[in-house]
């Protein structure tokens, strides 16, 4: 499956979960677990655009009380369906971009520097993933991402010992 097609399943995932709005889905993708798929709000907002079109969602407008009005996403029969197919037509998610740094390593280019960085980086993620999110601890979404990150970890570690 293509990050394009993995991004579009994750957000319409949460749409289908429950309503809610763009921002509420752009921020689930900078603070949780779905930050792993590296989306950005104005991606967000594209994804859902492109739902609206393919009649996936329809938005309705909503009154915020005391904070501005806010357009709540809400999934169509189409959506539904359109999440299986994404499902079986994907055939399984895409590794993370990590595979790029192992490839290169493999064929013998000097990668010290970023695997370092990148283990730094997911040293860091797996500790504000187990600090920040102890309301979702016990959600497969969280514990998958949690455990994809240590297993990056220990490949990366894997990688330095023998370089």
């Amino acid at each position: 499956m293509s990050l394009t097609k993995a991004r579009e399943l994750a957000v319409l995932s949460i749409v289908i979960a429950h309503p809610v709005h763009g921002y509420q889905i752009a921020s689930a993708f900078e603070n949780g677990p779905l930050r792993l798929l590296g989306l950005q709000r104005a991606t967000v907002y594209a994804i859902l655009a492109r739902f609206v079109k393919r009649r996936w969602i329809i938005e309705r407008d909503e009154p915020g009380g005391a904070y501005p009005d806010r357009r709540i996403c809400h999934s169509t029969e189409a959506g539904r369906d359109a999440v299986i197919g994404l499902i079986e037509a994907g055939g399984g998610l895409t590794q993370t971009p990590l595979m790029a740094l192992m490839l290169l390593h493999d064929s013998g280019i000097d990668v010290n520097d970023a695997a370092q960085a990148q283990l730094a980086h997911r040293r860091s993620l797996a500790e504000e993933l187990t600090r920040t999110d102890s309301d979702h601890a016990k959600a497969l979404s969280h514990q998958l991402a949690h455990e994809s990150v240590c297993a990056e970890i220990k490949v990366l570690e894997r990688l330095l010992r023998t370089s």
